[in-house]
């Protein structure tokens, strides 16, 4: 015995079937709604290090990162390294509520203050610590003092 569907059956179940696969093609190819797109940048990118010990935002909305070559900027475009005088890596950042930003490094800690032209020049604070207590090694976490 031979089954025998209806033509129109055939076009129907088809058609649905079209319909079906087209519609998740579309949902598929959308941008997902509230995920923002992640972009990886390798250490050629942002001219740097490979290692990144810490981040911040600072109060203008560019981001820092600790990293062993330096202070890295991000604007969100562009890549800036803030060199530091020691020329060691830096561990850790913090802010305070005027927004300097506080780093602490191998062997010294200090901040960044911007300069006439508008760039980051590192100031260091180890000068400020009694001269018996000068020789430390890396400092991984800063805080400051406000009062």
């Amino acid at each position: 015995m031979k089954l025998c569907i209806p033509f129109s059956l055939n076009i129907k179940t088809a058609s649905f079937a079209l319909l079906l696969f087209f519609h998740f093609l579309f949902v598929l190819s959308q941008e997902q709604i509230g995920r923002p797109p992640i972009i990886n940048y390798s250490y050629e990118d942002y001219g740097g290090a490979p290692i990144n010990w810490w981040i911040l935002e600072g109060d203008n909305g560019i981001m820092y990162f600790a990293n062993t070559q330096g202070v890295l900027e991000f604007d969100g475009v562009t890549w800036n390294l803030i060199r530091i005088g020691s020329n060691q890596g830096i561990r850790c950042l913090a802010k305070n509520s005027e927004g300097t930003i506080f780093l602490g490094s191998g062997n010294d800690f200090g901040y960044l203050e911007i300069n006439e032209k508008g760039e980051y020049n590192y100031q260091s604070l180890k000068d400020k610590v009694p001269e018996e207590h000068r020789t430390f090694a890396e400092v991984w976490e800063v805080d400051y003092f406000e009062g």
